[in-house]
């Protein structure tokens, strides 16, 4: 049986490169991120190496978005046998000029958008038995920048 993946934040730098891997290696693949045209030119990406893709526009802060997301990639491959929590978001600049909003912003598509995916998916993982989930995190959670 074929192993399926369920990707966040795969329209571009290492949530793509994932992607294409996990397609290089058999895997049906499943991808999330807020910008349809990016994600739907990785999708393609995918489907010229004769591996399946699907696309799932989706805000991950949204819990109904991700909610969609998971439902469908279950209805397309029948389980997920891993998850890639990769979708993160960074902002910089003087804390005088960050609002309320940008906060909440953050931390939806960071904190929320992995919530949000394993709360909609461990109840089928542990029906089926198995599964892995991965939650990538960046060097700016270690390491302050300025400002």
């Amino acid at each position: 049986m074929v192993q399926h993946v369920l990707i966040t934040g795969a329209s571009q730098g290492a949530g793509k490169a994932t992607a294409l891997r996990f397609a290089q290696e058999g895997w049906y693949v499943t991808l999330a991120a807020r910008i349809p045209e990016r994600l739907q030119a990785v999708a393609e990406e995918i489907r010229t190496m004769g591996r399946p893709a699907l696309a799932v526009p989706t805000d991950m802060g949204n819990a109904e978005q991700v909610a969609n997301l998971v439902d469908k990639a279950l209805a397309t491959h029948g389980q997920i046998d891993a998850l890639i929590n990769n979708a993160g978001i960074c902002l910089t600049g003087p804390m005088v000029n960050t609002s309320l909003e940008d906060w909440h912003q953050i931390l939806d598509t960071n904190l929320w958008g992995c919530i949000h995916t394993i709360q909609a998916l461990l109840p089928a993982m542990l029906d089926q038995g198995n599964g892995t989930i991965i939650n990538v995190g960046s060097f700016g959670g270690k390491m302050p920048l300025p400002r």
